[in-house]
């Protein structure tokens, strides 16, 4: 234990020396901010009017959300489903009180309305006795001037003792460098702990986080900028296996994981059924060319001699009915239903391939 309070001071006096900045002025603008803004848009733009550094526009949204949002404390532990992220940030706004998810998104969107790099992070909280919280957490990254630093507006806004909650500000989770972060919030996936060497789930359950101060050549920042760049479905693949590697240590983390897989898998499950309708309107396609060759040739009662301005309709068909067949056996089948249409749709493309080609033995 006596590591872990050596490497906090250490991480402390670093704290006070990169950012030391008199933010009196900035603080007492935010917290008059007028009541009338119920937008992230709206909030970002009348906090940042007339700030210049992104340092201290990241300040006032800290300090207006901090001061504006009330913790409810009575929806801890409650699950509810959203649509997306934006749905949170129109639900703190309009009632003005929120938990942590509340609150990072919130603060991302003010970061996003004024071009500052945000993340949301979610993971879990120990304390300085290595007790790991009940529920799970989130809070916010930002990256000013190239650096990357954590927030936790939650934490700020008030704390909970004996049942209760207090919504009383204070000032210890504003840009907190990550190395030091880290000793108290553990992101479920370890690529936002922004670290070279990032600690496991394994050594902070044993309390080991010597890493945090030990220098890497491995560039971390590269590591996340292809990490961006990836799909949506490639990402939560990738966070997955980075969880499983640094190790699922408590139900929490388990958790985050089975949620992650289930999503992977409605993912995967959307995105063939997406290949497979677009699969089927490729075949129409062709079948349509095909069909409509065969009006043409009844009018011609039948004889392709008189056919010849045509016969494009059935190169069309050939060509779009063949490309139909490639779409349908790249499909990874979610399951046997799916399957047997797809296997069902390649014998219906294949059929009228064949009809294509005698048309043509028959001229």
């Amino acid at each position: 234990m006596t590591r872990f309070y050596q490497l906090f001071i250490a991480l402390v006096w670093w704290t006070s020396s990169c950012f030391a900045t008199d933010f009196t002025s900035i603080d007492k603008d935010a917290k008059s901010a007028p009541t009338t803004l119920h937008t992230a848009t709206d909030i970002a733009h009348h906090l940042s009017r007339n700030l210049t550094s992104d340092t201290e526009k990241v300040r006032a949204f800290y300090i207006w959300i901090a001061h504006n949002i009330k913790y409810d404390y009575a929806s801890v532990g409650i699950s509810k489903q959203y649509t997306n992220t934006n749905d949170l940030v129109v639900e703190v706004l309009a009632r003005r009180t929120g938990l942590c998810q509340h609150y990072s998104e919130l603060f991302k969107a003010c970061c996003d309305a004024v071009g500052i790099k945000a993340w949301v992070i979610s993971g879990y909280t120990r304390d300085s006795l290595g007790h790991i919280a009940t529920l799970s957490h989130a809070w916010n990254a930002v990256k000013i001037d190239g650096q990357y630093a954590m927030l936790d507006i939650t934490w700020s806004a008030g704390y909970a003792q004996n049942g209760k909650y207090y919504n009383r500000f204070r000032d210890l989770y504003f840009l907190v460098p990550p190395q030091k972060f880290v000793l108290t919030h553990l992101p479920f996936d370890p690529i936002w702990q922004f670290s070279s060497l990032p600690i496991t789930h394994l050594e902070a359950q044993k309390g080991d986080f010597r890493k945090a101060l030990t220098h890497s050549n491995f560039n971390f920042k590269d590591s996340i900028n292809a990490y961006l760049q990836r799909t949506p479905t490639d990402k939560l693949a990738l966070e997955i296996h980075r969880i499983k590697e640094a190790g699922i240590t408590n139900p929490l983390i388990a958790k985050h994981v089975q949620q992650a897989e289930r999503h992977l898998a409605v993912i995967h499950s959307n995105g063939a059924r997406e290949q497979f309708n677009a699969a089927a309107n490729t075949f129409k396609k062709g079948a349509d060319a095909f069909n409509t060759f065969g009006s043409l040739l009844k009018k011609q009662n039948g004889k392709l001699s008189e056919m010849k301005n045509d016969m494009h309709l059935l190169d069309e068909a050939e060509q779009t009915v063949k490309h139909s067949i490639t779409q349908l056996r790249s499909i990874h089948a979610e399951n046997k239903q799916m399957q047997q249409n797809i296997d069902t749709l390649i014998n219906n493309a294949t059929e009228l391939i064949k009809a294509i080609d005698e048309i043509r033995t028959f001229k």
